[in-house]
């Protein structure tokens, strides 16, 4: 009887530990998971404008800015595997200087008299962000063959 007392109780505290071993696992888990997310996504920001499919080339000529132009084509609700990373994002690039009236969201209709180029803008994503990080960048507006500042912004969702 004794025995079995005894066996009943080793079951009850290695049921226990594994339960408290389980659960701060799952929250380490977690926070690396959030960790690459954020590394991922600084990566993705220093590396997206200088993709070819938006940069600026001036007479044959490469250049270190962002076509505005080139950004009116792109889908934001289109899935971009190879600029996705493991979370979800919404990536954009905003005019900063000069200092536009109000926020416009651009289309080929009202283009250039627009402030914000949606580039990705995964769908089912949260209306608030838990993080968001930017970088400066150059807009050049071939039309009228202006150069404004600007930002790429990436807003990381939980």
């Amino acid at each position: 009887m004794e025995t079995i007392l005894i066996a009943v109780i080793f079951v009850i505290l290695l049921v226990v530990a594994l339960a408290f071993y389980f659960k701060f696992s799952a929250e380490s888990v977690e926070q690396t998971a959030e960790n690459v997310c954020l590394v991922s996504n600084t990566v993705l920001l220093a590396s997206i404008a200088a993709t070819p499919e938006i940069a600026c080339s001036i007479e044959g000529q490469r250049e270190p800015c962002i076509d505005t132009t080139k950004l009116l084509v792109f889908d934001p609700n289109r899935d971009r595997l190879p600029y996705s990373t493991i979370c979800s994002q919404k990536v954009s690039f905003e005019q900063v200087y000069p200092v536009p009236d109000n926020d416009v969201v651009c289309t080929s209709n009202i283009y250039p008299d627009c402030t914000i180029y949606p580039f990705s803008e995964p769908e089912g994503t949260s209306v608030e962000a838990g993080i968001r990080i930017s970088t400066p960048v150059t807009l050049y507006y071939p039309l009228t063959e202006d150069y404004k500042l600007g930002r790429l912004v990436i807003e990381i969702f939980p």
